[in-house]
Order: C-alpha cells, then sequence, then structure tokens
C-alpha cells in the first residue's frame, strides 16, 4: 500500500514537471533586465530590426529596451538579434533563405534569419504573436497596451514562407512595412525587367522601318507584334541590351525575356520549324530563352506561357535558371481552379510544364479588371487555389489585383493571400472574421 501511494506521488510530481512551459518576463511594468544584443559588426537589416524590434516593445509596455554590441551586455539577459555568436551556438549551420528562427535559450531569447529578409519577418513575427500588434492593411499597426512583455521559456520556433516568389499586387503593398510584416515581395525589387519585355529588348520604334526582318512575319508581312526569334541580330541585339541593364541594376534577381502583350507570331520558315516540331508556338520562344540563359548563366531568366505560348513544347526543356511565368487568364474564379471546368487548359499547362521544370511561377487574377469595384466572388477560392499551386509544384504567385487603384475588398484580400502565400492550410474562417472585426468594424 505504503508502495501505491509514493508511486502515485512520484508520477504527479512528474506530471507537474512536464505541464505547461513557464514563461520568460521581458518586462513588467516599467522595469525589464533584459537589452536587444546586436552582432559587433552588425549589418544595416540587423540594425534596422533591432531598432524596429525596440520601438514596438517601447510602443507596447512603455520600456525602451537598450541596444548594445552582444560583448558590451549587462543586462541579466538580453534578445540577441541576427547573427550572433549566441545563434552560431543554436544553429551550427544556415538558416534556409528567408526562413527565421525565435528561440529561448537560458533566459535569452534570439531572434536569427536566413539571407534576404528572414530576420525582419522574424522580428514582426514576434511582434505580432508575443506584442499582439497587427498591421492589417497600408495604415499604422495597432499596438496593444501591456503590463508584462512575456514569452514561453521553451520557444522554439521557426517558418519559412512556402513560394520564394510573393506578391499580391494591391495599394496595399506600397507600404513598405505591410510588406516585410506580412513577407511579401514586390516585382519592381527582384527583376530588372518584367512581363511583356520583347520591344524592351529589340525597341520597334528603334528597328521596324531599317529592319522589319527582326520583327514577325504574319501572313507574308513583317508586323512589329512579336520579334523573330531565328534571327541572329535579334538575339544580339537581346544579349546587349540585357548586359547594359544588368550593368546598371546588378542587384535584380530576374529578367523577362517574355512576348509583347499582342498576338501575330512568327511564321518564318526557321520559327515556324521549331514550332512545328515541338507543337506549340512556345517551342521557338523556349529556344530562344534558354540560348539568353546560357549567355546568363548566374541571372534567372524569366518567360511567359501566356496566350499563344501558353502550351509546354513537347520535349525542350527550359535550362536550369529559367522559370516560366504560366498564366490562368482563361479560366472562371467562382470555382477552386482545381474542379472549374474553364480552367481545365490551365491544370494541363500546369502538368506539361510541370514535366519539363521545377522552376514555374503564376501570373493569377484575383480582381474585375472591367471595373474594380465590382463584386468578384473569388474570396472562398483563394485558399483552395493557393493549395492547388502549392500541391503541383508552383514557385512562385503574382497575384495581379487592382494595382495602385482601389478594388472591391482590396484590404481584405491582400491581407488573406498574404496570409495564405506563406501558410495555405491556415484556417481562412478566423483569419476573415478578425480582419472584419478590427480593420472595418
Amino acid at each position: 500500500m505504503k508502495f501505491i501511494f509514493r508511486l502515485l506521488i512520484l508520477l504527479l510530481g512528474v506530471s507537474a514537471c512536464s505541464g505547461n512551459a513557464q514563461e520568460l518576463t521581458i518586462t513588467d511594468g516599467s522595469t525589464s533586465t533584459y537589452s536587444i544584443a546586436l552582432p559587433e559588426a552588425p549589418t544595416k537589416l540587423e540594425e534596422r530590426s533591432a531598432r524596429v524590434l525596440q520601438d514596438y516593445i517601447k510602443r507596447a509596455t512603455g520600456v525602451q529596451l537598450k541596444i548594445v554590441a552582444e560583448r558590451a551586455v549587462t543586462t541579466p539577459a538580453a534578445i540577441y538579434v541576427g547573427h550572433t555568436r549566441k545563434e552560431g551556438i543554436i544553429i551550427p549551420g544556415k538558416l534556409p533563405n528567408e526562413a527565421y528562427r525565435l528561440q529561448v535559450q537560458g533566459k535569452d531569447l534570439l531572434i536569427c534569419g536566413g539571407s534576404g529578409r528572414g530576420l525582419i519577418y522574424g522580428v514582426y513575427a514576434f511582434i505580432e504573436k508575443y506584442i499582439g500588434a497587427r498591421k492589417m492593411a497600408d495604415a499604422p499597426a495597432t499596438v496593444p497596451e501591456l503590463k508584462r512583455l512575456k514569452v514561453p521559456d521553451n520557444l522554439k520556433e521557426e517558418s519559412r514562407p512556402q513560394f520564394v516568389y510573393r506578391e499580391c499586387y494591391y495599394p496595399q503593398s506600397r507600404d513598405p512595412e505591410y510588406l516585410e510584416w506580412h513577407r511579401l515581395q514586390q516585382f519592381e525589387d527582384l527583376w530588372g525587367l518584367w512581363g511583356h519585355s520583347y520591344n524592351k529588348l529589340v525597341p520597334a520604334g528603334t528597328y521596324f522601318k531599317t529592319h522589319p526582318e527582326y520583327y514577325a512575319l504574319v501572313k507574308g508581312v513583317h508586323q512589329p507584334t512579336q520579334l523573330c526569334l531565328s534571327n541572329e541580330d535579334v538575339y544580339t541585339i537581346a544579349v546587349a541590351e540585357l548586359k547594359q541593364r544588368m550593368t546598371a541594376n546588378p542587384d535584380a534577381i530576374y529578367w523577362s525575356v517574355g512576348p509583347n502583350d499582342d498576338i501575330g507570331w512568327c511564321e518564318c520558315a526557321q520559327c515556324k520549324a521549331v514550332d512545328d516540331e515541338q507543337g506549340t508556338q512556345a517551342g521557338s520562344l523556349i529556344k530562344f530563352v534558354n540560348r539568353i540563359a546560357k549567355a546568363f548563366p548566374d541571372k534567372y531568366i524569366t518567360t511567359l506561357a501566356y496566350g499563344y505560348t501558353h502550351r509546354a513544347p513537347r520535349t525542350l526543356k527550359p535550362e536550369s535558371n529559367v522559370y516560366i511565368f504560366l498564366s490562368n487568364i482563361d479560366a472562371y474564379r467562382d470555382k477552386p481552379l482545381a474542379t472549374e471546368p474553364s480552367a481545365a487548359a490551365f491544370r494541363n499547362d500546369v502538368k506539361q510544364w510541370g514535366a519539363l521544370t521545377g522552376n514555374l511561377f503564376v501570373w493569377d487574377y484575383i480582381t474585375q479588371f472591367t471595373n474594380y469595384l465590382a463584386p468578384f466572388p473569388n474570396l472562398l477560392t483563394l485558399q483552395p487555389n493557393m493549395q492547388f499551386y502549392k500541391e503541383n509544384g508552383i514557385k512562385g504567385v503574382f497575384a495581379q489585383g487592382s494595382g495602385d487603384t482601389y478594388g472591391e475588398w482590396a484590404e481584405l484580400r491582400s491581407y488573406l493571400i498574404a496570409r495564405l502565400l506563406n501558410d495555405c492550410k491556415l484556417d481562412v474562417k478566423p483569419l476573415t472574421e478578425e480582419f472584419l472585426q478590427n480593420y472595418y468594424g
């Protein structure tokens, strides 16, 4: 009997020890035993991340934590931001690109980030989750008043966006903090040349009168609708133009070599032979783009599977540094793309292009272009569409809303898409309800 009694006491003790995690108190009332620690030679991003964290803690608690170099920490504990020596202990290697980690080690809190903007993403994740601030749209964030700022003492959270390219094209994205808070991007920051680019590479206004052979032969007549991609001079001019632009913009990641937003592809004997062999006008396009990609092996070259180039070639594979932008412009949006009958061609394009390359982006359309304020019945299809993209290996999404112009439910759509681009498995219903209450009221 005594043995059973002692065993019960022991089990209760073990249960108590393995129960809910305790908490670290970062601030208590108007005091704190913490500072914010940076590496000895911090980058601009690390310095800015520390200032953002300092600012939001002060706005929420009234306490301003001092920012110091990690060797100068005199407080009992600190929040270590960036590539500090502490990071080297908990992360022997490197975090993935754009990933972040929040982790408690002893009494210290570490906020670490992978290359790109992973660190500032981690700071804003901490601000939202543990301070309780919200940044719903292109307006100042709402910050609660906290008597105490606490975090679990077993905190270990790591996250990275599920797509390498994430853009929601609404006015909200003109707010730099909104972009970083929601881990969104802008094509202006990533692309040196975007979208329909033939006329930028070989401008018809410059060359068409003197060299009509540079342009598409349509029904026996050269027209400045598209380029003749089998013309050697076109390739030479395009490479020279790209070299000049790349020199002027060395930080750009992607460079578009894509057809104009026009009809009338080239029907000359050389272009037609490639297209006939590959069963699509994308045949001559990919052959040309592959040559460009080989000339710039350290750059990412994007092109458009759009309009007359939407079908994938039979056998011609894009080079490893070529990204294909698929368009779903012909599909209705009131049902998910996975089941919508009018999206059958798009689903087939995803399958066929996916058999040739893993570098696929999608140009998605999420608004009513004839009238941005007109109701557009796609709020319930945003999540299943993002899940379809993820399940089919899509690496990036350009969700084209109303751009700089206000559109119907612009703030809500932008907010939901931003969340889904980072995690398409989120429960959209409570996200929507929270937004409706906190933003629209």
